[in-house]
């Protein structure tokens, strides 16, 4: 729950910033990226904007899983978060973030497939087990999410 606060604190910090960061000035603006395209060089303010895209896009997959009934609907649920934390990876693979934010931006790509990977391997087991599927989920869940947070207060 305070995980969940923090990340809610500083998305709506990052919004407040983006929002102050748009007004005055005569300059162009550039479009944000669509989630699933790929970032242009630009400012850190875009780069975050579209990590959160990304992240949103797998919150929403986790939290369908967390209230998915058990049995098979939950292994549906759970097949979602897989495909959608695979294409997240590549989401963030494909960012071009600014320099500072290279190597966490890395580091959540690296988590984002592993956390597919580890849940694959467990609904490809013989016995298919709610407790394990949710220790995965909530173990690689936290590196995604460690990885955004310090995404977001990264200078």
């Amino acid at each position: 729950m305070r995980r969940s606060t923090t990340r809610l604190l500083l998305a709506a910090s990052l919004a407040l910033t983006l929002v102050a960061g748009g007004c005055g000035g005569d300059e162009k603006e550039s479009p944000a990226a669509a989630p699933g395209t790929t970032a242009t060089a630009g400012s850190s303010d875009e780069y975050r904007a579209q990590v959160e895209a990304i992240v949103r896009r797998s919150d929403e997959a986790r939290g369908s899983w967390h209230g998915a009934p058990s049995g098979e609907e939950s292994l549906a649920a759970a097949r979602r978060l897989v495909g959608t934390a695979r294409l997240a990876g590549q989401d963030v693979d494909a960012l071009q973030p600014p320099g500072n934010l290279a190597k966490l931006n890395g580091q959540m790509a690296k988590n984002y497939r592993l956390w597919a990977a580890k849940l694959e391997a467990e609904l490809k087991r013989k016995q298919v087990s709610t407790a394990r599927l949710g220790d995965v989920v909530r173990e690689y869940g936290q590196r995604v999410d460690s990885a955004y947070e310090q995404i977001l207060i990264a200078p």
